[in-house]
């Protein structure tokens, strides 16, 4: 058979190989993992995809020389000498017995294996390949040589610089060819040329001087912390089970009700006290509102939320209150200069919202700072998760001028200041 119809043949088992396919194709750089020596050398492996429960990684450097198969005959990829090779002899030189475990055996037709599988009860069970089964070393089919680079140049390879003499020309370091497995249950093995281009040709099983880079399918990260879950249920068939910190959110909190909005009174969470004045901080979203009408940088002294906060709201919530309002300028006073356990100092306003800055301060832990909407709350204006938890938002930086909030797990992003449907957590300074 001549080399252009073995070519053309090796495209059609490429385009339609029912085979693994790599998740994303890798370019001349991608993420490294250290694992095992060869020659006294530490070897250095690239990732070049990831499944959901396994991850493949070859050599980035070629490390041998060795034929593909030596018994001149035309023989599949089970009974080539170079799977032997790289199976028994490479296998247990290059990998110690704790790393050995850290390899996962597969088969040819498949190198991303489910691992995890859910019985008809819906408990899920790891089926790990056993240890004799399959290939824990391999070399890649054309198919996926084809797959898993986005470039001739990505996929060639030379060996390391401190690497042994192992090809005879004068030029050690230059790319040179490498093997790769046949495709399905052909007997042509291919390989990849010094420009990084897969090909096939006939009579080229015994070459030695044809390089050798290692292929090796070990666990993902997904895959370890689902096993960890699922040996942790085995020996607890009956664990506790772990309650949603967002429900205990400042549990321990003193609340006092102060104003009505809606008609009925307004729950408020004290967030620090200076003699005679107290910070409040509404325990619920009161309404959803718009921080500003137009999608532009503003500080709150320009935000329309302040100016609503401080007419509409105030006079409507505190008519009639015996306790006093005060601006928090006047709490300030009489403080040590850089004293930083006071809120809204830069607000210019009664009510106002907190900063970033005075929420990590005051509420720590991100979980406590979830917020819920009230019996006063509209509920068909302020978005809910399916939780009943809101966004809220914070006052923004007079400099920056950013508009940041705090989401239904406590958690400070920046988002636009238009949306309508972000919930509103105010501020007061009381005089008790």
């Amino acid at each position: 058979m001549r080399k252009g119809t073995l070519s053309l043949i090796l495209a059609g088992i490429i385009a339609f190989q029912g085979v693994y396919l790599c998740s994303c194709k890798r370019s001349d750089t991608g993420f490294t993992k250290t694992i095992g020596t060869y020659d006294g050398k530490p070897i250095e492996w690239i990732y070049i995809s990831h499944g959901e429960h396994t991850s493949i990684l070859i050599s980035k450097y070629i490390l041998d020389v060795k034929p593909y198969d030596t018994s001149g005959t035309a023989v599949n990829w089970d009974s080539s000498s170079i799977r032997k090779w790289l199976n028994e002899d490479f296998y247990n030189q290059a990998f110690t017995d704790s790393e050995k475990e850290m390899l996962v055996p597969t088969t040819s037709g498949n190198r991303d294996p489910i691992l995890i599988t859910t019985d008809a009860f819906g408990n899920e069970r790891i089926d790990y390949p056993d240890n004799d089964y399959g290939d824990k070393i391999f070399l890649l089919s054309a198919y996926q040589a084809q797959e898993c680079f986005d470039t001739d140049n990505a996929r060639a390879a030379k060996p390391s610089e401190d690497s042994k003499d192992i090809f005879s020309s004068s030029d050690d370091k230059a790319k040179r060819t490498w093997w790769l497995a046949p495709s399905g249950d052909t007997c042509v093995p291919a390989f990849v040329d010094e420009q990084g281009r897969v090909t096939v040709s006939e009579q080229i099983s015994a070459d030695e001087t044809f390089g050798i880079r290692p292929a090796i399918v070990m666990t993902s990260s997904m895959f370890d912390y689902k096993k960890k879950e699922i040996n942790r249920a085995l020996t607890d068939p009956t664990p506790t089970p772990t309650p949603d910190p967002r429900y205990s959110a400042l549990a321990d909190a003193q609340t006092v009700n102060y104003g009505t909005w809606k008609g009925n009174e307004i729950d408020w969470v004290v967030l620090d006290e200076k003699g005679e004045y107290t910070l409040l901080m509404s325990k619920y979203a009161i309404c959803a509102q718009q921080y500003h009408q137009k999608d532009v940088n503003s500080s709150w002294e320009t935000c329309d939320l302040k100016s609503w906060l401080n007419s509409g709201f105030y006079n409507s919530a505190f008519y009639g209150e015996n306790y006093q309002i005060v601006s928090p300028s006047e709490v300030r006073k009489g403080l040590p200069d850089g004293c930083s356990s006071w809120a809204g100092m830069d607000a210019g306003s009664k009510v106002f919202l907190l900063t970033q800055k005075e929420i990590e301060e005051f509420i720590p832990n991100q979980y406590d700072r979830v917020c819920k909407a009230g019996r006063y709350t509209d509920l068909f204006d302020l978005y809910l998760d399916s939780d009943g938890f809101c966004n809220y938002w914070l006052r923004s930086d007079n400099f920056d001028q950013v508009t940041e909030w705090v989401d239904g797990y406590g958690s400070i992003t920046t988002e636009f200041n238009y949306y309508e449907w972000v919930g509103v957590r105010p501020c007061i300074w009381v005089k008790f």
